[in-house]
């Protein structure tokens, strides 16, 4: 179905996004290589453009550990789709889980 694909392209996507090289741009819609060098790009783990003042609006995820649970939380989702193809998998496995945080 329509939900299921588009939010499975979604988890895909950024699951496999080389966070490292890429800038997402909201205001290009896209991602960008050059601006990667810019100040307020260079040292953060995920770089997204503010559309309006053009700065990083990801900059509070700086720390390795809890960028490496972002990336986690995509990895983990899209095994599970690939497993089960379906939405509603997440919400019973969040609900199982003791400890949500670690998936999600």
């Amino acid at each position: 179905n329509a939900e299921y694909m588009g939010f499975a392209g979604f988890i895909r996507y950024y699951a496999n996004f080389e966070f490292s090289r890429y800038v997402m741009s909201v205001r290009c819609a896209d991602v960008a290589t050059d601006m990667r060098s810019r100040e307020g790009f260079v040292d953060k783990n995920i770089a997204i453009e503010e559309p309006f003042d053009q700065t990083n609006t990801a900059r509070a995820v700086y720390n390795t550990f809890h960028f490496g649970r972002v990336r986690s939380a995509f990895s983990t989702t899209e095994s599970m789709l690939d497993r089960t193809e379906n939405l509603n998998s997440l919400m019973n496995a969040k609900m199982e889980r003791r400890n949500v945080r670690t998936l999600f």
